[in-house]
């Protein structure tokens, strides 16, 4: 059915981005090319090794690669495709040489031309990736084309895609240029609704890493800051000193920050709050990105963190700094 609506296509390489997609949680756009104030990374299955045949293929793309020969690559594991269809290696080896190539634009071709193929369960995460390929598209647009039309454009794609985050949009000097012109600020208000701002967020229950248990449904009457990190995500971390003052300033009047660690080694979630004690909630799974609060908040990248009011409901969505001070001062009052 979908080579029907891709003859302008090849079958099979459609055919493996498709197996690629709906096998990833994350494309690798998010882990390599994203240029945004987050951290993000890449959620998978370990392929392992591929078998000998299609290892040949991959070699002889990979010299064509290391050539500059892009176009000589992608069409070498394109062949291979149609003879090993739905190779997740051979998938994972052009896509990864398209974003490499920052071809984005075809990216985003293949996404729209598979979503109307692609089984409801696997749909978000081909819309993740979208969303990926829109950001970048985005940037360029701002940056290196210096079109704030195509890049409102994008934007606009970005909030009509479930596009959640704003902070990048309302505090980079670059979309500046942006914020005066018509319709910015109903995108804005578009993702708010996306992120699900006016409503009770999912429920959760988790075990702390203090031994105890914490239920999010089951703190109405406090304020609750709920935040994903990792070690590595340098923002996240850039945060933490706001937080702490917050925490501070406010956990005798019902503020609580509960904090969702995404790395894999105990050693170094804990290794990291010895030498920056955090005084508040704490999970620490080791599962990374196959935590199931990644999957229950559809987490993308981190920093990821909103704001509960006493009443269980989320007000407020990928809020920072000064922002996020403004709203912790303003939920606690209420």
């Amino acid at each position: 059915m979908l080579k029907n609506r891709m003859t302008h296509w090849k079958p099979g390489y459609v055919e493996c981005i498709y197996s690629f997609l709906i096998h990833f949680k994350t494309i690798f756009v998010y882990a390599v090319f994203l240029t945004v104030f987050s951290c993000s990374f890449a959620l998978g299955q370990d392929l392992g090794a591929p078998p000998e045949p299609v290892k040949k293929i991959i070699d002889e793309a990979k010299q064509l690669k290391d050539a500059g020969k892009i176009n000589e690559a992608l069409a070498v594991l394109n062949s291979g495709i149609e003879n090993y269809p739905g190779s997740l290696h051979l998938g994972t080896e052009i896509y990864q040489l398209l974003v490499g190539a920052k071809r984005f634009e075809e990216c985003l071709c293949f996404i729209d031309a598979m979503l109307p193929a692609i089984p409801e369960p696997f749909r978000k995460d081909v819309l993740a990736g979208k969303r990926g390929v829109l950001l970048n598209l985005f940037w360029q647009a701002l940056e290196d084309k210096k079109d704030n039309e195509k890049a409102l454009y994008y934007l606009k794609a970005l909030a009509e895609n479930g596009y959640r985050g704003t902070h990048q949009f309302l505090n980079d000097e670059r979309c500046k240029p942006l914020q005066g012109m018509k319709g910015f600020y109903d995108l804005i208000n578009q993702m708010r609704e996306n992120a699900g701002i006016g409503k009770p967020p999912k429920d959760f229950t988790v075990a702390l890493t203090s031994g105890d248990t914490f239920t999010l449904s089951k703190q109405t009457g406090k304020v609750v800051l709920v935040d994903f990190w990792g070690t590595i995500c340098a923002p996240c971390i850039k945060e933490f000193p706001n937080m702490l003052q917050l925490y501070k300033k406010y956990h005798d009047q019902g503020f609580e920050i509960i904090s969702i660690n995404l790395d894999e080694s105990r050693e170094k979630f804990e290794s990291f709050l010895e030498k920056q004690p955090l005084p508040w909630k704490h999970v620490f799974s080791g599962k990374a990105w196959q935590d199931h609060l990644v999957t229950l908040y559809e987490v993308e990248s981190v920093p990821f963190l909103f704001l509960v009011d006493k009443k269980g409901i989320m007000r407020y969505f990928d809020v920072r700094g000064e922002q996020l001070a403004e709203a912790v001062g303003l939920l606690v009052k209420e």
